[in-house]
């Protein structure tokens, strides 16, 4: 089956997810504030591999008005960052999430997208944790248009994480292998983890800027 044949979308504070269905502007999409849901966009041995795949890892930053550059503050974030490079390796992985995205936005969002997208591994150990923010901001992440979380970490492995959005909705912590697609403007935030490693594949597709 296709992703997009399984994949559900949220509005904000919906009760039934509803199937992605095209719109017109972004006057009358009453998807401009919703989160997809597309179970299956990766095995459980390929969420393995990725959780433990050998990249530099370093404490995540934060970007905000003091700067361009991203900054630790444990205050805000505690968590672990592994960039995923571009490259032959991890190609299939890009593929695959940038046709996941591009489907959900061309069915949904209908934003202006360019050929950029960038992916990290985010672990969440016992503490870890993202305050309410959104992945749309300064510097390098100006250009964010559309965010994709794909949950590699099985829900019953550990407590606590949930996504949730400011908008409204059940908190989210779908199965293995389930990538959540959402504008890069709505504001969420990873709840504490309290017992075990919670591990995503974060991404966003890049565009002009919304104007």
């Amino acid at each position: 089956m296709r992703a997009t044949e399984t994949a559900t979308l949220r509005g904000a504070g919906a009760g039934r997810p509803r199937h992605f269905l095209r719109s017109g502007s972004c006057v009358d999409n009453p998807y401009m504030t919703a989160v997809g849901q597309v179970p299956g966009i990766f095995t459980p041995d390929e969420c393995l591999w990725l959780s433990g795949a050998p990249l530099e890892q370093a404490a995540a930053g934060v970007y905000d008005a003091r700067g361009p550059e991203a900054r630790v503050d444990r205050q805000l974030r505690r968590t672990l960052e592994r960039q995923l490079p571009r490259n032959r390796e991890f190609a299939w992985v890009y593929a695959r999430l940038d046709k996941v995205a591009r489907e959900a936005n061309d069915r949904a969002y209908h934003f202006r997208l360019d050929d950029r997208i960038t992916a990290h591994v985010l672990e969440y150990e016992p503490d870890g944790f993202f305050d309410w923010h959104m992945d749309l901001g300064t510097g390098p992440t100006a250009s964010r248009k559309l965010s994709l979380v794909t949950f590699l970490t099985p829900p019953e492995a550990y407590l606590g994480g949930e996504l949730l959005f400011m908008d409204g909705g059940s908190p989210l912590r779908p199965a293995q292998g389930t990538t959540a697609v959402f504008p890069a403007y709505l504001l969420h935030k990873v709840n504490p983890v309290t017992q075990g490693t919670r591990c995503t594949l974060v991404a966003w597709l890049h565009g002009p800027c919304f104007t």
